[in-house]
């Protein structure tokens, strides 16, 4: 193989990773806005309100998350997006990080409640900074980064304030990233 035949190779592979990044902007990112919402929601919730109010918060706005999640995945499968290998491959990779993190509940013997929401929130950091990685998101990837280092810190040395700190920063982030990207696939759309 020459130098030729080579950066010929490399140039289609940018294409094709340029072509994946477009098809899984713009409406995509409205999943990212989405969780981040109900992590704001959930985590403001579980920092002012009684224990036993702030599990009605958190099952009232993750179930009209995921529905709201359902509905946005309808959509995209009407319109040919969410039916690429690409998006099977997300989906199924942010399936299996639930799996382990499932797991990882089992085996170390997480109880408390926010040792299990730190554990949620360090698996989706772990999930965001991928795709962020994955696709050339350097939001997400920032976004995941932040979110881990933002809870585990609270956590860690501020308890009494762990979940606000995810609420604004994690759910901030989130938001925020998955704005960044509805933004940016509507000016690739715009652009074309």
């Amino acid at each position: 193989m020459n130098d030729k035949q080579v950066l010929n190779d490399l140039k289609a592979i940018r294409q094709i990773m340029d072509r994946t990044r477009q098809s899984a902007s713009g409406e995509s990112g409205w999943f990212s806005v989405t969780g981040g919402m109900m992590w704001l929601i959930g985590f403001l919730g579980q920092q002012f309100l009684p224990e036993h109010l702030a599990g009605w918060v958190w099952l009232i706005g993750n179930t009209t998350g995921v529905l709201i999640i359902v509905w946005l995945w309808v959509r995209l499968t009407r319109r040919g997006q969410a039916s690429s290998p690409v998006m099977r491959s997300i989906m199924l990779a942010w399936l299996a990080l639930g799996i382990f993190a499932v797991v990882f509940v089992w085996l170390f013997e997480v109880r408390t409640i926010p040792q299990i929401l730190l554990l949620v929130l360090v698996a989706t950091a772990l999930g965001v900074t991928q795709i962020g990685l994955l696709f050339s998101y350097w939001p997400f990837s920032v976004a995941g980064v932040g979110i881990a280092a933002a809870t585990a810190s609270a956590y860690l040395l501020i308890p009494d304030y762990f979940f606000l700190v995810a609420a604004l920063l994690g759910g901030g982030l989130l938001i925020g990233a998955g704005l960044w990207m509805v933004l940016s696939g509507a000016k690739t759309k715009g652009a074309k």
